[in-house]
């Protein structure tokens, strides 16, 4: 420390240096817990200057470390940092983000008033969708749902509330030994399946995604799903993922297109006996899918056609509409129209935020039927026909 000119430098050594000390001389965005450091930094405030400059290369050895906010942590982290001036650069970063193996590479300014993040990472091997999920602090879906993730995340943007963006994608899910649900059984006995949901297995499912920590935003963008035996659902839309959004009424707007979908594999999977039926055939089926509402539960409403329908289905069309009040269904055929009106009773929004197990979710999602109104219209349709075994 010059005392004339208010100058300061200072060298530092480390030596197997327990990694939480590193936050005593550096003003990081993130709490580090555990690991240890090797390395030698220098810093200097010249004459003038309110903020040092860091010169150096620090090894960090099986750290772990938490970002505030971020719903997991790091762990068994080894990186080089390098320090240039004002920046922080990583090289040869690995290690696990809560179950996401993970290398990462880019820098960091070190002033966190004006600083930015520029880092971008990729998996290193495969993540199951349930260890997944809890990894980024969602709640399981109701239904199995069974996949091996890879991606990438790019951090971007100011470090107080960063952007981050990136791509992820379902790769070969190979189910090892008895599948423990619908959805692994459904990989295990279809050939080229790569991911399921419930009963249907897909072939490919991919997204991109652009996530705003000043917003809570999330982006979805470039959805693509493809079930086994063809065809496609794609589409995007917009989440808004903050506490509170679980009741606003704007905070989910997701829109679906399905080209093609074959609607009687999927049928036959949960109504084998629907295949038999003499003459009735859905064929491929195109749908546009709306999910809106609130981020704990929205609604979902399809629209669908049925131009390849054949027997007592044939120039079929209609709507499907779902909410936690009812069940709305309006369909109409050559044959027949059709209009239903199932008013249903949930459990309280309460057993859902605590439905941190896909059984929980299971029971949070299902409801309870307290009526039913039909209306049916039939038009020379010859319900003979529709009996299986017969002429």
């Amino acid at each position: 420390l010059d005392l004339h000119t208010t100058e300061f430098r200072s060298t530092t050594i480390a030596r197997n240096l327990h990694a939480p000390f590193l936050e005593y001389g550096l003003d990081v965005p993130f709490t580090i817990d555990s690991g240890t450091l090797d390395g030698a930094l220098e810093i200097d405030l010249p004459e003038g200057e309110y903020f040092p400059v860091y010169r150096g290369t620090i090894k960090a050895r099986d750290a772990g470390f938490t970002i505030d906010d971020a719903p997991s942590s790091f762990t068994g982290v080894d990186m080089d940092l390098v320090f240039a001036e004002d920046r922080m650069y990583l090289h040869n970063t690995t290690g696990k983000y809560g179950a996401i193996p993970l290398k990462a590479s880019g820098d960091m300014d070190l002033n966190p008033v004006w600083g930015e993040y520029r880092i971008s990472a990729q998996t290193t091997a495969g993540t199951k969708a349930m260890p997944f999920l809890r990894t980024m602090r969602a709640r399981p879906p109701p239904y199995p749902l069974t996949a091996v993730l890879h991606g990438t995340v790019h951090v971007n943007g100011p470090m107080e509330f960063p952007v981050l963006s990136g791509a992820a994608h379902a790769e070969p899910n190979e189910i090892a030994g008895l599948a423990e649900d619908d959805a692994e059984q459904a990989v295990q006995e279809t050939p080229g399946a790569v991911a399921a949901y419930d009963r249907v297995p897909f072939t490919a499912a991919s997204t991109t995604y652009v996530y705003d920590t000043a917003s809570e935003v999330l982006e979805l963008h470039g959805i693509r799903l493809e079930p086994v035996g063809g065809g496609a659902v794609t589409g995007g839309g917009s989440i808004w993922v903050s506490p509170c959004a679980e009741q606003d009424p704007t905070a989910t707007d997701v829109r679906l297109t399905g080209t093609d979908l074959p609607a009687d594999d999927v049928l036959a999977r949960y109504a084998p006996a629907a295949g038999q039926l003499n003459g009735a055939r859905v064929g491929r089926l195109n749908a546009d899918i709306s999910i809106r509402g609130a981020a704990i539960a929205p609604g979902i409403d399809v629209a669908f056609e049925t131009p390849e329908a054949k027997g007592a289905l044939r120039g079929g069309s209609g709507r499907l509409s779902l909410n936690r009040q009812r069940v709305s269904l309006s369909a109409t055929a050559d044959q027949f129209d059709l209009n239903a009106r199932i008013p249903v009773k949930y459990p309280p929004l309460s057993v859902l935020r605590q439905a941190w197990t896909r059984e929980a979710a299971a029971a949070a999602a299902r409801p309870e039927v307290v009526g039913c109104e039909m209306d049916a219209r039939l038009r020379a349709l010859d319900v003979m026909a529709l009996t299986t075994g017969g002429e």
